[in-house]
């Protein structure tokens, strides 16, 4: 069990969704993201520029980061500095063929074209990498596993870390008490899922309310 599998939710973070999440460094300065709740199933990609995805990733706020063991350190660094455990893995994972083949196996899709993935090959080998990864760890294929949707702009607000900090939405800059932040304020949620859905809504609102 690793960080960003884990399962027990007494063992699970109660301030903030359990994420874990896949990079695939391409060409070009471009980067892909694949995340998973997994005590939910709820399953995320992002495809961009290094400075979007990077600022996607510090608002995935993970436990665990996948990177390829071909990938450079900047990435590693950058992981670290979140607070996620950075796990390597090998870098066939990653390959286009391996991955997408991953992805429509486990969705039982003949194209990824279901889920609108096909153009953005390093999404889709960031999310092959990490369902393998999963698999491996859990012994077997989860079952409950939402389809990948694109964590984009135009429906939600991604805060950064950054902003999450400063604005103290999930903790405190001047107290340990989770009381004195805003999720303190808001949260009488009776179960672990529940406040880990409502630190979801804090750092990625919608922009329409209708």
């Amino acid at each position: 069990i690793t960080p960003g599998t884990v399962t027990v939710d007494s063992a699970m973070p109660q301030g903030h969704e359990n994420m874990l999440v896949s990079i695939c460094v391409g060409q070009s300065d471009r980067i892909g993201l694949a995340g998973l709740e997994i005590a939910t199933g709820r399953v995320v990609v992002f495809e961009g520029n290094g400075d979007s995805a990077m600022d996607k990733l510090e608002s995935f706020s993970p436990q665990e980061v996948l990177v390829s063991d071909a990938a450079g350190d900047s990435v590693d660094r950058r992981a670290e500095r979140i607070g996620a455990q950075v796990t390597k893995l090998e870098s066939w994972r990653y390959q286009d063929d391996y991955a997408a083949e991953r992805i429509r196996t486990y969705y039982n899709v003949h194209s990824l074209e279901a889920f609108e993935l096909a153009a953005f090959p390093l999404a889709v080998s960031a999310l092959g990498s990490l369902l393998s990864y999963v698999e491996e760890m859990k012994f077997a294929a989860p079952l409950h596993l939402s389809h990948p949707r694109f964590a984009e702009d135009v429906d939600h607000v991604y805060l950064d870390a950054s902003s999450v900090r400063n604005l103290e939405l999930l903790s405190s800059n001047s107290s340990e008490k989770k009381e004195h932040s805003l999720i303190g304020l808001l949260d009488f949620c009776r179960t672990g899922m529940g406040k880990r859905c409502l630190a979801r809504w804090l750092v990625a609102p919608l922009k329409n309310i209708d």
